[in-house]
């Protein structure tokens, strides 16, 4: 005898989206998993990016009967890399709370990035801006440079934890245990160590030596691009907050 199909309360809630032209903008949410599955659609929903520690709320929207990710879709999809032709599976977790793979177009996943950054202290809070205007331009500057690179790159604000302990950056740049980086920035370099363990990857020796030489503050905003893997070279930009 055959068997019974499981119900749809056991069914894994997952919906596939393929990135055509427009994506940038607006993502729509197919009509059968909102009909399925609406109650785990918040007007606010959190997607994780898998390999990653991220979290990023994007509010949805109704237009025309359709729903859709809409206001701080555009920021997720610009700073994930996101491309035409992507295909992204989103698997809900709980509540409003959604993993998202990403498959590129040769169908092989891939990391939405070649490193990335997260907090060195999980328990810090982020630092509220001493002037959010200031902070703010300095950010859209570093958007406006990071969209010109030709490298794989990050933008992230310096936090107090990254100015007087460590950086920490996600990374598949690099090998198991400790590696030596080089870190480029106003054509001078220094030489600082990583510790990768897993894909995590903390910068502590040296790096307290480079943020004194390039006047980093909190507050401030940087751009690290993937300039040579296999040099381990990362040229750094700073974006002053003027604060």
């Amino acid at each position: 005898m055959a068997r019974r199909p499981k119900s749809s309360t056991t069914t894994k809630r997952v919906f596939i989206k393929v990135l055509f032209s427009g994506f940038m903008k607006k993502l729509l949410i197919p009509r059968k998993y909102v009909m399925l599955h609406g109650e785990t659609l918040g007007k606010e929903c959190v997607l994780r990016p898998t390999h990653t520690s991220d979290s990023w709320r994007v509010r949805t929207k109704c237009i025309d009967d359709e729903l859709y990710f809409k206001k701080g879709w555009k920021k997720f999809a610009k700073h994930h890399s996101l491309q035409f032709g992507d295909l992204l599976i989103f698997r809900h977790v709980q509540n409003s709370e959604f993993d998202v793979d990403v498959v590129d177009k040769s169908g092989i996943p891939r990391k939405t990035l070649a490193f990335r950054t997260d907090q060195v202290m999980k328990d810090s809070a982020p630092p509220i801006p001493k002037s959010k205007k200031n902070s703010d331009k300095a950010f859209e500057e570093a958007e406006r440079f990071k969209s010109m690179s030709k490298h794989h790159s990050i933008i992230t604000v310096m936090h107090p934890a990254y100015v007087k302990r460590a950086f920490l950056v996600r990374s598949s740049c690099t090998c198991e245990g400790e590696n030596e980086v080089r870190l480029q920035c106003l054509g001078k370099e220094r030489k600082v160590i990583m510790r990768n363990v897993r894909e995590q990857c903390r910068i502590s020796k040296g790096w307290g030596a480079f943020v004194k030489e390039n006047s980093i503050e909190v507050d401030d905003v940087c751009v690290l691009e993937l300039i040579s893997k296999e040099d381990a070279l990362i040229k750094v930009t700073i974006f002053k907050c003027k604060c």
